[in-house]
């Protein structure tokens, strides 16, 4: 699961203690959660985590490995510059206001937020309980909701949404400049 607040960090991180040897548990904790958990680090992940991307290329090289050095290099760039002028016709048809993917999570994020009752704290603070009953602080300005994903990430969780509906704030207002469509396009000039 993915985990953005604490509560649920230590739920799970509890039910991992006894699930493994203390020698493992141990290297966990002295690993320091702030090498592995979104809920501890203190940066933006802006929801990218490719840990993979050795294996990735390894896969796409698969072919170029046989090739003579140059000939390699030159099928590496081929394949970099076709990814990236794909990408770039796929910015330049998008209509939108942010980038598809992030569409979809943001749908979903809707999609879950229908279920929550909001209430006014104050101007654009708001509380939120989701159908558990459980309670959440939702600061639409800032951006920023007690449940730590969106703050994290800088695209709006089912809190943050239910909020925004309520209010008729527009919801792509509040995601983060680096999922928007004019930054996608700048990435390709």
């Amino acid at each position: 699961p993915v985990l953005y607040y604490i509560a649920s960090f230590l739920f799970y991180l509890l039910q991992y203690s006894t699930k493994y040897t203390t020698a493992q548990y141990l290297l966990i904790l002295l690993t320091g959660f702030d090498q592995w958990t979104r809920v501890h680090f203190r940066g933006n992940r802006f929801n990218v985590m490719d840990s993979n991307i050795a294996e990735s290329w390894n896969g796409v090289l698969k072919e170029a490995r046989e090739y003579p050095l140059i000939t390699m290099f030159e099928y590496i760039r081929t394949t970099v510059m076709s990814w990236f002028a794909l990408l770039r016709a796929k910015s330049t048809r998008e209509q939108g206001t942010i980038t598809p993917n992030v569409r979809k999570l943001v749908e979903e994020n809707f999609d879950l937020s229908t279920a929550m009752a909001v209430r006014d704290i104050a101007d654009l603070e708001y509380q939120v309980q989701d159908p558990t009953g459980e309670c959440f602080t939702v600061l639409l300005g800032p951006g920023t909701c007690t449940c730590g994903e969106y703050q994290l990430i800088g695209i709006p969780c089912m809190h943050a949404l239910a909020c925004s509906t309520r209010v008729g704030f527009p919801y792509d207002a509040l995601v983060a400049p680096a999922y928007r469509v004019p930054t996608w396009r700048e990435g390709f000039i």
